[in-house]
């Protein structure tokens, strides 16, 4: 199942709030403890991390723990959805896989993952048909039919492409008079395009003072797409309330990083240092990222410079690394040198290694062979080993033969498992013979089993034949 570039920026924006209860400013940490919805946003924000490492297995145990602690809670139908995509990945059949999609549409019929877990349903029906059991194509037939509206919609698409004055009206007119708040979203939608100065006027009035949260998160994205040049103004209005629902605000700030005007920049690094929502906070990093401005990554810049919460200067980084470019590196560089104790260090070197540049590899190799933490040291040989493993090799067997510290050593050892490299299977048997260390004898040995190549076994040979004598 692969995931649609539609429904990956919904995706990525339930991420976010779900990390609203990861941290917050001082005073409400007691408070949120006690929040049942904040725990269990913390644990699918757990699981869904899982999901992006592709860990499927910690990724189902996860999901699992959330739904049975927190059944009732609104992050439950996302947890299922998650749970049977990863189910999915680890090759479970299609039957029980089926089963888990429909297990979520039965409990939650109007979840944002309905669409989604019927489209994965449909495939799964055809591949079961295929295979001999007919039947399951019958338990999706009604999918789609115009009791879910498409019909409806399909005529008031059409209203929209036509965009006159007496077309709006009719499609005003069935927004109003439609009580399924989810059949009111999707003909929200069709505003999107329409360029007519009433509809702005709708939209603000449907993202500002409608009873439904989902139907107010769909005005304000046909707002953001809309040519209006007055949306920035407004989605900037949304951000800044405190009184708008959690879930409104991000997606106003996610929305305008299509809107960049004149004080935007400082709009966001100021929401982004002073939210009081962990949330919001990261994603007016992810806009300002998105910017890719010399004045946005100068306010990247100094939120990481600023921000107390370790979550919110990461993401401070990864914004900075968006830019891959030199002035990126060099940032990055600085950053891993001033937090050579910390993660946030490590995830500046990987943050290089992605980059996958000359200077990139220039930078991981004076951090490899400086005298920072050891941990930095490790984190800098495997990006090197993952970016150029063949020059890399000198670099790993020489921080190999002259550092004291054991663990810094067993890391080397791994980087050069990383490389794959025959090259690398000669320094590791060398290792493996004479290191006066015997657990990273024992570790080279290891490696050499995992690098599977036909020297690595003729070399596992000879340690062999060496140790019978």
């Amino acid at each position: 199942m692969r995931l649609s570039p539609q429904s990956f920026r919904r995706w990525r924006r339930t991420l976010a709030v779900a990390g609203c209860c990861l941290w917050l400013l001082p005073g409400f940490a007691a408070r949120a403890a006690e929040n049942t919805e904040a725990a269990a946003a913390q644990a699918y924000r757990h699981g869904y991390n899982l999901i992006l490492d592709e860990d499927w297995q910690a990724a189902i145990n996860a999901f699992d723990d959330l739904i049975k602690r927190y059944g009732t809670s609104e992050w439950a139908d996302d947890a299922e959805f998650w749970r049977c995509y990863a189910r999915q990945q680890l090759g479970e059949s299609a039957a029980r896989l089926f089963d888990c999609y429909e297990s979520l549409l039965e409990r939650a019929p109007r979840s944002e993952w309905a669409d989604d877990s019927q489209r994965a349903m449909v495939r799964l029906a055809q591949q079961l048909a295929r295979e001999g059991a007919p039947e399951y194509r019958e338990r999706v037939r009604g999918f789609g039919r115009d009791e879910d509206g498409d019909g409806l919609l399909a005529v008031l698409v059409a209203l929209g492409e036509i965009g006159d004055e007496r077309s709006v009206a009719v499609i005003f007119e069935r927004i109003d008079q439609t009580e399924d708040e989810f059949l009111r979203a999707r003909i929200v939608e069709v505003l999107d395009d329409v360029d007519l100065p009433q509809v702005v006027e709708k939209l603000v009035a449907l993202m500002r003072r409608d009873p439904s949260l989902r139907v107010r998160l769909s005005a304000l994205e046909a707002l953001g797409d809309h040519p209006s040049s007055d949306a920035g103004g407004l989605l900037r209005e949304i951000a800044a309330d405190s009184e708008q629902p959690l879930k409104l605000r991000v997606a106003a700030v996610d929305e305008l990083a299509d809107h960049d005007a004149p004080g935007l920049v400082a709009f966001l690094r100021d929401l982004a240092l002073n939210a009081g929502h962990a949330d919001l906070a990261e994603e007016a990093v992810d806009t300002l990222g998105e910017l890719k401005s010399a004045e946005a990554f100068a306010a990247l810049g100094q939120i990481f410079a600023r921000a107390s919460h370790p979550e919110l200067r990461e993401e401070a980084l990864e914004g900075v690394a968006d830019y891959e470019n030199q002035a990126a590196i060099d940032f990055l560089g600085r950053a891993a040198r001033a937090e050579p104790g910390s993660e946030l260090g490590r995830r500046a070197v990987r943050l290089i290694g992605g980059m996958e540049t000359a200077a990139a590899f220039a930078t991981l190799r004076e951090l490899a062979e400086s005298e920072l933490d050891w941990r930095l040291r490790a984190a800098a040989l495997s990006s090197l080993a993952d970016l150029e493993p063949e020059v890399a090799l000198k670099v790993i067997a020489g921080v190999l033969g002259e550092a004291q510290e054991p663990r810094l050593r067993a890391a080397a050892v791994d980087a050069l498992e990383e490389t794959e490299l025959d090259a690398a299977v000669e320094i590791l048997l060398g290792v493996a013979r004479r290191d006066p260390d015997p657990e990273l004898r024992r570790r080279a040995t290891r490696a050499l089993g995992e690098i599977k190549s036909a020297a690595a076994r003729e070399a596992l040979i000879r340690l062999l034949e060496e140790t019978e004598k």
